[in-house]
């Protein structure tokens, strides 16, 4: 099953009961961590072509997925194989 990023997106956004099993199926792993208050979230991409996005704890519940989903968004627009950092406006 092959998806663009819009789809993707999509459903990540409308449906909290396949976040997870999408998720997954894209290799993707997501971390609440504590860090800087400045930054929302941040992506990595491991050497095994895993996708970490790790997401600041003080983020509230809706705004995490938010963040997650605007990340996921970007990463299926931008990134290549690099890591990125969003700053919190």
């Amino acid at each position: 099953m092959s998806m663009t990023p819009q789809e993707l997106c999509q459903i990540l956004s409308n449906d909290d009961l396949m976040e997870a099993e999408v998720l997954k199926f894209h290799n993707i792993e997501t971390h609440i961590v504590q860090i800087d208050s400045e930054i929302c979230c941040f992506v990595y991409r491991s050497t095994n072509n895993k996708i970490h996005v790790f997401v600041n704890s003080s983020l509230s519940s809706n705004d995490r997925k938010i963040a997650i989903i605007r990340e996921l968004c970007h990463l299926c627009a931008v990134m290549e194989n690099d890591s990125f950092i969003i700053k919190r406006r």
